[in-house]
Parts: structure tokens; C-alpha cells; sequence
């Protein structure tokens, strides 16, 4: 390197075109992970599958829970309205 001081011709990191970047070691495949993920790819629609002989039972429990809150809800509504009408 020269002695001389640097001025605003001077750059900033140096000579840029003599450096070359040391060679980059390649990463390994993470072969565990995607044999993981693999696997869940192929679980997936056999899970999804698995449902039907059960869906039956899960409708009719959701039209028993649906069934009963309108009736709830229908007679608090009578309720209320017959309080409204008997308080005048």
C-alpha cells in the first residue's frame, strides 16, 4: 500500500476487482426434514378420509345442538314479550 492520504477519490473498500470471495463448502440437503414433510404429503388424504364413517353422527349431534338453541331461544323470546305485553 502507498502512504499517500486518502481524499474523496480513494475507495472506500479498496481495491474490489484483486479480492475474490473464498469458495462457498455447499450445503448439505436437510434429508431428514423433507422425508418428514414427505411423509405427512402422503398422511394427509388418508386422514382426510378417515372421517366419513363418522360424519353422520357429527351431523345429527350439530342439528340436536342447533335444534335446541332455537327452541332455547324461542321461548325466551315468548318469554320476554310477554312481559313487555303484560307490563302495560
Amino acid at each position: 500500500m502507498s502512504d499517500h492520504q486518502p481524499d474523496e477519490e480513494t475507495p472506500l473498500l479498496g481495491d474490489i476487482s484483486s479480492a475474490h470471495p473464498p469458495p462457498r463448502k455447499g450445503n448439505p440437503l436437510p434429508k431428514l426434514q423433507i422425508a418428514i414433510v414427505l411423509l405427512l404429503q402422503v398422511c394427509e388424504p388418508l386422514t382426510s378420509q378417515s372421517i366419513y364413517p363418522y360424519i353422520n353422527k357429527v351431523s345429527t349431534l350439530c342439528m340436536a345442538k342447533k335444534q335446541l338453541c332455537l327452541s332455547g331461544s324461542s321461548s325466551s323470546v315468548n318469554l320476554t314479550l310477554l312481559e313487555v305485553t303484560n307490563g302495560k
